[in-house]
């Protein structure tokens, strides 16, 4: 059994929501027959392996792997998600026949605290998400299993490539006499993977998910006709012509102000040039020149 949880350990955390450092604790309070060792072609739902990822293949029977987080909401990410409602979770279910049972979720600054009473009680999951600065003090009270057999016999190549993309020292840290005891871990907080958001109704609306090339034809056409489409920032739903043409006025008046000024300004610097030619007041009447066409 201890076996069998630890290649699903390594299985899902490729998969898991991570902060630091991912460590498999001890005893689990899910029983599971010790009679599978090993993943096999295909689970009980019938799920086959993925073509071009070997390792993603499902254990014969549901391993179930308890799992505390500390999480701290993210207003960038989609409103409602959670390690828990990750896709991923789905997908280590569905793809792995392995269950991640969410313990409990608390922000990052409640962990310590939360963890070590979860500790003290005895229980101590089979995933642990640990901040950099907490590794070493369960390295040191001995509450990480020794993952090397585990991560040498089902660690997938995508995994190791990962892991070795941190160089030498993420394993040296992650490791102690030649044993690892966690999976160095660098993904998003929130949903382990970077990912965009967008609302499809709003592209569509506004032709964007047509080919580009069609987009451009659309796109010069309705600037011949002085089609620009609405405005999204400004005035929300209204035509940008309709934008446009309410300031129109302004714009005309400001520009005109502008003009008349310089105009003034200029025949005035002219003359004060034409007077005192090849004097001070010539050179900077030509250097104000200069500075104003530049700005």
């Amino acid at each position: 059994m201890k076996k069998l949880k630890l290649g699903a350990a390594c299985m899902a955390a490729v998969m898991t929501v991570s902060l630091a450092l991912t460590g498999c604790g001890g005893a689990s309070s899910t029983s599971q027959p010790a009679s599978s060792t090993a993943p096999s072609s295909t689970s009980a739902s019938g799920t086959a392996p993925v073509e071009g990822a070997d390792w993603l293949v499902p254990f014969d029977e549901t391993v179930t792997l308890d799992v505390v987080v500390g999480w701290d909401a993210d207003p960038s990410v989609k409103e409602g998600t959670t390690p828990e409602t990750n896709a991923l979770v789905e997908v280590a279910k569905d793809l792995l026949n392995i269950e991640l049972n969410f313990l409990w979720m608390v922000p990052n600054d409640q962990l310590q605290e939360k963890l070590a009473l979860q500790i003290s009680s005895g229980e101590i999951p089979d995933i642990v998400m640990l901040q950099s600065a907490d590794f070493y003090e369960f390295m040191d009270s001995d509450y990480l299993r020794d993952l090397t057999d585990a991560y040498n016999t089902y660690a997938s190549d995508d995994l190791r490539s990962a892991v070795e993309g941190f160089g030498d020292a993420a394993i040296e840290y992650s490791s102690r006499d030649g044993k690892l005891y966690g999976i160095p871990a660098q993904l998003d907080t929130a949903e382990s993977v970077a990912g965009l958001y967008y609302r499809s109704d709003i592209l569509e609306a506004a032709g964007l998910l047509d080919p580009v090339g069609e987009q451009l034809v659309r796109f010069y056409g309705q600037i011949l006709h002085l089609d620009f489409g609405t405005s999204r920032r400004i005035q929300s739903g209204i035509a940008v012509t309709r934008v446009i043409g309410s300031r129109l006025g302004v714009t005309l008046r400001l520009g005109a102000i502008s003009i008349a000024i310089s105009w003034v300004v200029g025949v005035l610097v002219g003359i004060a040039q034409a007077a005192f030619k090849g004097k001070f007041v010539d050179w900077l009447g030509t250097a104000y020149t200069v500075v104003v066409n530049a700005v």
